[in-house]
Order: structure tokens, then C-alpha cells, then sequence
């Protein structure tokens, strides 16, 4: 008996240590909508960090068809990066995200 309730405790502390909390990511924002516009350069949704705007393309390991049917307005924690995209024929900037939470 002693070993089970052992295991028990020893797999419940690597589920609490596996889990990342807030402050393992660099960034947080608001996913506020997909980005209906048709031409080059659109698609996509659009993120709010602060006062910028910026549209995710994709958010790994998410279908496309998860991604855009999402309850918007969606806050996110996030790591990643600015995408060079569009060769600067878009307004607003694009954001490369690497992993993420809700």
C-alpha cells in the first residue's frame, strides 16, 4: 500500500512541475479576430500586444480550422518572435509564435 500512495505522490509532482505557469512566457496579448481582408499580405488573426497590432499566421500544434473558430477575444501568453513577412507591403507587422497558453 505504501508503495502505491509513493508512486502516486512521485507522478503527481512531475504532472505540477511539467505545467508552465504564466511567467515562463515572454509576452501576453489578446487574440481580437481573424483578418477577413482578401488580397496579399491578409489572413491570418490579429494580435493585440499593447498598443500594436500584429497577425499570427498559425499557433503550433492548432489546425487552421481550431485557430480561426476560436471564442474571440482570446488573451494568450506566448513566446516567439517578429516574422519578416510581406517584404513591408503589409501595415501591420506579423509575429512568429513558438509556444503558447491560454
Amino acid at each position: 500500500m505504501k508503495k502505491i500512495h509513493l508512486i502516486l505522490f512521485f507522478f503527481t509532482l512531475i504532472l505540477i512541475s511539467c505545467s508552465k505557469s504564466n511567467n515562463d512566457f515572454t509576452y501576453s496579448g489578446t487574440l481580437t479576430g481573424p483578418d477577413l481582408k482578401m488580397g496579399p499580405c491578409a489572413g491570418g488573426v490579429y494580435l493585440q500586444t499593447g498598443s500594436k497590432l500584429y497577425h499570427v499566421e498559425e499557433l503550433p500544434g492548432m489546425s487552421s480550422q481550431s485557430f480561426y473558430n476560436l471564442n474571440f477575444p482570446v488573451t494568450i501568453y506566448f513566446n516567439g518572435s517578429l516574422a519578416n513577412k510581406c517584404a513591408g507591403l503589409a501595415d501591420d507587422g506579423y509575429f512568429s509564435v513558438s509556444a503558447y497558453k491560454f
